[in-house]
C-alpha cells in the first residue's frame, strides 16, 4: 500500500485536472478531502461557494446537496 506521503503527492499532482470538474459538472464549486490510514492527507477547494457568490470554498463551506447524501453514505458503507 502506498505511503501517506505518496498518496498526498499523487493527489496534489491531480489538482489541475480536478479543478475542471465544476465546469464539466455544472456545479459552482468543489471541496475535496481524502483520508489515508486514518489521516487527512489532502484537502483542496475549487470554484465558488455557490452560484451567487464569487468567494472561494473553504473548510467551512456548506453545500446544499439534499438527497445526494444517501448515495454518498451508501457508497461509504459499501
Amino acid at each position: 500500500f502506498p505511503s501517506t506521503d505518496d498518496v498526498r503527492k499523487r493527489l496534489q499532482d491531480l489538482d489541475s485536472e480536478i479543478s475542471g470538474i465544476p465546469a464539466i459538472s455544472g456545479s459552482p464549486g468543489l471541496s475535496l478531502g481524502v483520508l489515508c490510514k486514518g489521516q487527512i492527507v489532502h484537502t483542496a477547494y475549487f470554484g465558488r461557494r455557490n452560484e451567487n457568490d464569487t468567494a472561494l470554498p473553504t473548510n467551512n463551506t456548506i453545500y446544499w446537496i439534499a438527497s445526494l447524501t444517501k448515495v454518498i453514505t451508501a457508497t461509504a458503507i459499501s
